[in-house]
Formats: structure tokens, C-alpha cells, sequence
């Protein structure tokens, strides 16, 4: 899934997801959350103009949720029966929209609270997916607000955990043909800090380079992760594809499931951005299986596998590049165990 400004050419498909999204609400005990009123598309131009709007894309491309962001909510001001968890400035979600059974909810969660760290939201007490989903995210009661013609709703905060750095606006996309020089240096860059600050050469003989990641490119397998804060700089890339041969031929241990699995190469990102920890996230959030190969030397990747919930699985050969012996390590999202 990706997430980018909503455009004037969404407009027509955002009434439909509503109206789906109401429907659902109504069957799930809910019926009085949204009106034939709101939201609607015309809301939605309003947060156009305001650069306020979002969507999120599935793989294939589609629309299926919109939502919007602000900085205030002056009925936050007047909160009773709580209180919130920090008075720092924070981002407001409103008007989520999501095509039931598309995950898109928990996805556009957790690339909110990768990008900002106090994250506010209401929500109706009968809103039972809602309240889901932000209680398994780690989001905290906080209280009740009122507002005119809807009624109470009830309201939630997430403040994330002290982090070294302020986390950066990092965003994913499809990679493009001019991308491709860009990620030349991204690729360099990853070698000289793999050999510099831990003494091993992963990526030997200039692998990988823009050749190698052309046939990506042209599958619509590979990425790049952009920083908003620098102007949509790149900070980062990886392929993401369904099958990796030689996982078939795993040896001292087995994979945690058979099922279809996404898997991560070539991933190489700008160092101290948390641009890895964004993408390990993102892809966690969307995809219930992942698996990864990495050096045994590459302590940094083992780490971070590690921390984000990977488990070590075994090992794997290559034959090409002389790339040899490969640590593997996989995720499965607990729900699907």
C-alpha cells in the first residue's frame, strides 16, 4: 500500500467508499457515526485546497481510504471527563474512510505514528473497528468531546516512545526511471557504511547498481522512500517481490509458515533517519508474512530484525556474485500463526 495527497481526479471515487463505509458501520451497530451529509466529497475538495487530504493506494493502484490531518481541533480544547496525555502540539485525524477488508486502517496507523509522535483522534463509542484497531496500536482513552449536531464522541491520544531524533516525514513510492542515478548513490553510500563502521562487504563488484535493480523497476517491484522534510529527497530503496528460489533450499532450520510471503532485497537506505525501521513498519503493517536474507556480519540488519520481531529461520546459499552464505530471517504477524 502507498499513501499520498488526494488529487481533484479522487473526488469521484470518495463518495462510494463512504457510502461502503457507512453501510458497514450501520451493520456493525454504528448507524448514526456519518449522515448522507458527512463526509462527502465536497468535504473532501475543501481538504484539497487545504493541502489536508490523503489517500491510500492498494497494490494494484486503487484508492480504498481517504483520511485527512490537521494540526488543531478546538473541540479537543474543551475535553471533559479525561484528560490528554501531552499538551505538545499533535496531529488530528478525521474523516478516515476505509473499504472494509482491505487492512488499509491499521496501515495508515502505523505510517502516522512512524511520522509523528503525538497523534490525537475521536471517534464514535459505537465504532467498534475503530476502537479496535486503536487499542491494539497502543492508543490511550482520554476523555469525551461534544460536537454540534453529532453528539459526544470519544477520544484517544498516542504519544510515541523518546526517540534520539525527531522522527522525519518519510513516505513511500513506486520507483521511477529517473530515480535510478539517485540510487546509484544510495547503493554506494550503503557499501562504504557497511565496510567503514563494521569491517565486511556485503555488496562486492558494485552489486547492486541501477542495472540490477532496472528489471525491478520495470516489474513494478521497487521503491524508494522520500523524506517531505528535504524537498521529497530519497533516503532510501528496496524490491519487494513473491518469491526468492532459493529460500526452497533452507538448511539448519524451517521457515515459521508455508504461505505466500513478500520478500525484501536490495534494501539500502540513508543512515540515521530511521528510514529501515519506517520500511520494516510499513511492510509489517500490510503484508501478514514477510522473510529477509542479510549477512552474517550485517550486524546492524540482525538488529533491527531482531528488535521489530523477526526470528532467525536458518541459512541460505547464493551461487551469484560469489554472494555464498546468507543469514535468513522471517516475520509472521502473531494473528496468523
Amino acid at each position: 500500500m502507498l499513501i499520498r495527497k488526494t488529487l481533484p481526479e479522487d473526488l469521484p471515487l470518495l463518495d462510494a467508499i463512504f457510502d461502503q463505509c457507512r453501510a458497514y458501520m450501520a451493520k456493525e451497530g454504528n448507524p448514526t457515526q456519518w449522515d448522507e451529509k458527512y463526509p462527502t466529497s465536497i468535504v473532501v475538495a475543501d481538504d484539497i485546497k487545504q493541502g489536508h487530504g490523503y489517500v491510500c493506494l492498494n497494490d494494484e493502484g486503487q484508492v480504498v481510504a481517504s483520511f485527512a490531518l490537521g494540526d488543531y481541533e478546538p473541540e479537543y480544547d474543551r475535553l471533559r471527563d479525561g484528560a490528554w496525555h501531552s499538551a505538545k502540539p499533535y496531529i488530528v485525524v478525521h474523516r478516515m474512510g476505509a473499504l472494509p477488508n482491505h487492512g488499509a486502517g491499521q496501515f495508515i496507523f502505523a505510517w502516522l505514528m512512524a511520522r509523528y509522535p503525538h497523534i490525537r483522534i475521536d471517534t464514535h463509542e459505537a465504532n467498534k473497528t475503530m476502537r479496535h484497531i486503536l487499542d491494539k496500536l497502543g492508543f490511550q482513552y482520554t476523555g469525551v468531546v461534544s460536537y454540534e449536531g453529532y453528539g459526544d464522541r470519544i477520544c484517544f491520544d498516542y504519544i510515541a516512545p523518546a526517540r534520539k531524533h525527531a522522527p522525519a516525514l518519510l513516505n513511500i513510492r513506486k520507483a521511477q526511471a529517473s530515480d535510478l542515478e539517485r540510487l546509484d548513490e544510495i547503493f554506494e553510500g550503503a557499501r562504504q557504511f557497511m565496510y567503514a563502521h563494521h569491517n565486511f562487504n556485503q555488496w562486492m563488484n558494485g552489486f547492486p547498481n541501477q542495472n540490477d535493480v532496472k528489471p525491478a523497476l520495470d516489474a513494478g517491484e521497487l521503491y524508494v522512500v522520500i523524506d517531505e522534510d528535504h524537498h521529497d529527497e530519497i533516503v532510501g530503496t528496496f524490491v519487494l517481490s513473491d518469491y526468492e528460489p532459493v529460500y526452497d533450499e533452507l538448511q539448519d532450520g524451517q521457515w515459521q509458515s508455508d504461505q505466500p510471503y513478500k520478500v525484501i532485497h536490495r534494501m539500502a537506505t540513508i543512515q540515521g533517519r530511521g528510514v529501515g525501521t519506517f520500511i520494516f513498519k510499513m511492510l509489517m503493517a500490510q503484508y501478514p508474512y514477510l522473510r529477509i536474507d542479510t549477512h552474517a556480519d550485517n550486524q546492524p540488519m540482525h538488529e533491527l530484525a531482531t528488535k521489530l520481531g523477526f526470528k532467525r529461520v536458518g541459512k541460505v546459499f547464493y551461487n551469484s556474485r560469489n554472494a555464498g552464505w546468507r543469514e535468513c530471517y522471517d516475520y509472521l504477524r502473531p494473528s496468523t500463526k
